[in-house]
């Protein structure tokens, strides 16, 4: 198995932004602008490049807990790689560590440093699926530990979470309408437009990957009713894709740099929740 199924798709992905672009056309829908959408693009590029050298040191270390796990006696049972079931079991169980991971990383103020860059964009379309953090590869790989607890490869681990994000592109449009019982169970472009909602009662919902169930389950499920406002609630204002992935890092470091906060409040500040301007 490839260790980086999402640089395979960058073609195919490609292609149907300009098949959005087409078919937004044809609709006399606004929704691309030429600088946004190469932001867009460009910060797909700095993840992509990032993801060469470190994808395969997220296996290397899943492995290493991985054996350590099972010489421990710490799993609950042990799947071979080629196990439809392990396939099955670890998809479960990627989604539903991705909902934790993404939840994290909107309410703790250091991992929104790293997060925001996919929500800067007052677009929305297949183009901002693209626009991915350079940093979160390198913890976001932490939070998939516990379904090595399942007793599965950790390439199956690494597989499920590429189909989890190559799922996650198609629900980045305004083209799709609402999508009857489908949506009771699956994330789909209405609940992701939620998601990326600066609406007061949009702000920090639908944090789901591939399942809505889960948002469904811990609370924070909201239906999209009025019409999505996109971006951040206290904007960018820069099409620099440097500007854009490091912006809130600037933020964070006033706080570390913050002479009136002692030490333990500077270290409280960067792991609270953003402020609600954020």
């Amino acid at each position: 198995m490839s260790l980086n199924p999402i640089g395979i798709a960058i073609p195919f992905f490609l292609g149907l932004i300009i098949l959005e672009v087409w078919v937004a056309k044809k609709r006399k829908a606004d929704v691309y602008r030429l600088n946004d959408a190469m932001t867009d693009i460009a910060s797909g590029m700095g993840d992509q490049s990032l993801g060469i050298f470190f994808n395969a040191a997220s296996v290397a270390m899943l492995g290493a807990i991985a054996a350590w796990m099972q010489e421990s006696s710490l799993t609950i049972a042990h799947f071979e790689q080629n196990d439809p079931w392990a396939w099955v079991l670890t998809m479960i169980g990627v989604d539903f560590c991705f909902y934790w991971y993404h939840r994290f990383c909107h309410r703790v103020n250091w991992a929104w440093a790293t997060h925001a860059v996919h929500h800067h964009s007052e677009d929305y379309n297949l183009a901002v699926a693209l626009r991915q953090p350079f940093l979160a590869k390198y913890f976001s790989w932490a939070f998939y530990i516990p379904v090595l607890l399942l007793g599965v490869p950790p390439l199956v681990i690494m597989g499920s979470l590429a189909f989890n994000l190559l799922y996650q592109f198609w629900i980045h449009t305004q083209l799709i309408n609402k999508m009857g019982p489908f949506e009771w169970v699956f994330n789909t472009p209405a609940h992701h437009r939620v998601h990326h909602g600066t609406n007061p009662q949009y702000i920090d919902k639908n944090y789901a990957g591939v399942l809505i169930i889960w948002d469904k389950m811990f609370g924070t499920f909201e239906h999209e009713v009025e019409t999505v406002r996109y971006g951040v609630t206290k904007p960018v204002e820069s099409f620099n894709p440097l500007v854009v992935t490091f912006k809130e890092w600037g933020e964070v470091g006033q706080i570390l740099n913050n002479k009136q906060l002692s030490y333990k409040e500077r270290f409280l500040r960067i792991f609270s929740p953003p402020s609600d301007d954020a």
